[in-house]
């Protein structure tokens, strides 16, 4: 889900705490913060993007086990075929 945090805000401070699930204070003069009206309207994008993030992540982890699972099976193939072991 790209786009929700672009260019100079991805790398904000708040960002990053709303990234974290962590609450902060609205009291600076940062024009960035001062764009993001209300806090808790922003935290489920962040969320969001975390999740989608944890998803890649099982997403790769379960390709990884796949290719394992297909080289062990596909060795005792060998094995099996070939009389060794």
């Amino acid at each position: 889900m790209k786009g929700a945090f672009d260019g100079e805000q991805a790398n904000h401070p708040v960002v990053f705490l709303l990234c974290q699930g962590m609450s902060f204070s609205l009291a600076t003069d940062d024009p960035i913060v001062q764009g993001i009206k209300d806090p808790k309207a922003e935290l489920p994008v962040a969320q969001e993007l975390l999740g989608a993030e944890r998803s890649d992540l099982n997403q790769q982890g379960k390709n990884a086990n796949n290719a394992a699972f297909i080289r062990s099976d596909l060795r005792k193939q060998y094995k099996d075929k070939s009389g060794i072991g």
